[in-house]
């Protein structure tokens, strides 16, 4: 939102700075930083009060065991700030917003109902894997086939430029899809597969 401020310039002229993107993701970032540090013990005394906390699998490794009465449900405030710095900070007319929004919210609701297993329903093992992956597979897809075949751009899409170049792109063709997919669903599931591990986290 903070985006049409620009549009405000010619009063202004300082408000141009909103038109760049550099300027717009370092704004992100602190806003997400700041949202952190001032909600986030608050949301660990939250949790800890009403005993939200780790249910621990008994077929796990004994090096986890201490993970017991973790508070859990973290991912809802990295989700929260955010959401809240996208909606601030980025373009609400441009389609890959609403791709981004697209693929981390339904990708949340997923964890969120992982976590209200384990939670609530007192399910050690959470959601099927079998389910979440396929959910996963599905909603990556859908958002690499959109931007692929939704002009203006789709043709560019499976083109990568070379780094410190400007001119030397690599076209990925249908290894694009492929890798693409992966890098969502590998992003989604890699927090999972680390936490806890002895130097990972």
């Amino acid at each position: 939102m903070l985006f049409y401020l620009y549009f405000l310039k010619e009063q202004w002229s300082p408000l141009n700075v909103f038109y760049y993107l550099s300027f717009r993701s370092g704004g992100a970032a602190l806003t997400a930083l700041a949202l952190s540090l001032v909600f986030g013990p608050r949301m660990i005394a939250l949790l800890r009060a009403y005993k939200i906390g780790q249910v621990q699998r008994t077929d796990g490794p004994s090096t986890h065991l201490p993970k017991k009465g973790t508070p859990t449900m973290g991912g809802v405030l990295i989700f929260l700030t955010m959401l809240v710095s996208t909606l601030l900070w980025m373009r609400l007319d441009n389609r890959f917003t609403w791709v981004l929004l697209f693929v981390t919210v339904t990708l949340t609701a997923v964890g969120f109902w992982d976590d209200y297993r384990k939670l609530v329903l007192k399910d050690p093992r959470g959601a099927p894997s079998s389910v979440k992956f396929a959910v996963q597979i599905a909603v990556a897809a859908a958002a690499v086939t959109y931007l692929a075949a939704a002009p203006p751009n789709g043709s560019h899409v499976t083109q990568v430029i070379v780094p410190f170049t400007k001119q030397l792109t690599l076209d990925l063709g249908s290894l694009y899809f492929m890798l693409a997919i992966l890098v969502i669903v590998g992003s989604s599931n890699a927090v999972n597969l680390t936490d806890g591990l002895d130097g990972l986290a």
